[in-house]
């Protein structure tokens, strides 16, 4: 007679025999064989809806770490942005729109299509400098065939952008976005009202506001002269940065005023900001590069096949960024395609 003593080991049951001395345990449950549609359906769902890793484990009765190798397998098969490219050869037109995008330790670095809104280009990388924008730079330039006639975008770290823009594409007018200059100014100016220079800020932020809200170029001109002349005012550490960053930069901060055809801001690419924003805050930004990457490579496509929903435009109403891009998306399943198995 075989005698057994119980020992109880995490998550499964084991036994020893008293008579020989091995241990063996007994499988309650055969192990979960999942099929190719189910993990298909899964990362679908895991990319295209705003789920976090733990619900969408609990609801399918999967483990997140299934689904994040899941995740990981098709991503490495999924076509880069590239590939994309190449294969659908879409039309876009001559505005490109640049942002560069914090997300945990990583930055993404985006290229929209100012007359389409499409997404055709990211660059995931580990930090915003000067050779990884001009990698990204030189990609659109090279393998895009992207020739823009304008570039919207901010200045970069140091300027660093602005300087590469006019390397790299010497042709194009270079605007930069008015948006993320506003931003910078209500960071950098105090806030305090019972501050002792509350009525001065008020005062410097009303005068900035007639630069960028002018009607031509010799209105916002003036105003600019009517802003330096005030120096004396606004003599703070604060104030002297924001105008010595705006001399500097001014002419390309009115482009758009020269040239009523580009635009001041890049709002179309705040819009895929603000989405991919709030993908991954409910993923809890990812800390692997390569996961992160192979999400990305996912939900660019996902985003660029969805049709777009009450568009400022009415007529683009349910269509696609790649339709707009001329490229008929309507009976290509998404996934599918990433895969590289449409029909």
């Amino acid at each position: 007679m075989i005698l057994l003593s119980q020992i109880k080991i995490k998550e499964r049951q084991r036994y020893k025999c008293l008579d020989c001395g091995s241990t063996f345990s007994i499988r309650k449950s055969p192990l979960h064989h999942y099929s190719q549609s189910f993990i298909f359906n899964t990362v679908k769902n895991y990319v295209s809806e705003s789920v976090t890793l733990r619900a969408l484990a609990s609801r399918i009765k999967a483990s997140k770490s299934s689904i994040l190798n899941w995740l990981y397998q098709l991503g490495e098969k999924t076509l880069t942005p590239l590939e994309v490219y190449q294969v659908l050869k879409p039309t876009w037109g001559d505005i490109l729109l640049i942002d560069a995008k914090f997300t945990g330790s990583f930055v993404v670095m985006i290229a929209v299509d100012h007359h389409t809104g499409d997404p055709f280009h990211y660059h995931l990388c580990l930090k915003e400098d000067k050779e990884n924008f001009r990698t990204f730079l030189t990609t659109i330039k090279d393998k895009f065939n992207y020739q823009p006639k304008a570039i919207v975008s901010d200045q970069g770290r140091g300027n660093s952008l602005v300087e590469l823009i006019r390397e790299i594409f010497p042709e194009a007018i270079h605007q930069l976005c008015t948006i993320h200059f506003s931003r910078f100014v209500k960071m950098t100016v105090p806030k305090n009202k019972k501050g002792k220079f509350f009525i001065t800020n008020k005062m410097f932020y009303d005068d900035l506001s007639k630069i960028f809200n002018a009607q031509d170029k010799k209105e916002a001109d003036n105003s600019f002269k009517e802003l330096l002349s005030k120096k004396d005012i606004y003599n703070q550490k604060y104030h002297k940065t924001i105008l010595k960053s705006l001399t500097l930069t001014y002419d390309l901060f009115t482009h758009y005023l020269l040239y009523p055809f580009i635009p001041k801001d890049t709002n179309k690419m705040e819009n895929v900001n603000r989405q991919l924003e709030r993908r991954l805050k409910v993923t809890d930004n990812f800390k692997s590069f390569e996961i992160l990457n192979n999400f990305l490579r996912l939900w660019f496509i996902w985003f660029r096949f969805q049709p777009l929903k009450n568009p400022i435009n009415k007529n683009n109403n349910n269509k696609s960024r790649l339709n707009l891009a001329k490229v008929e998306t309507n009976n290509i399943n998404w996934l599918k395609f990433a895969l590289n198995r449409h029909t």
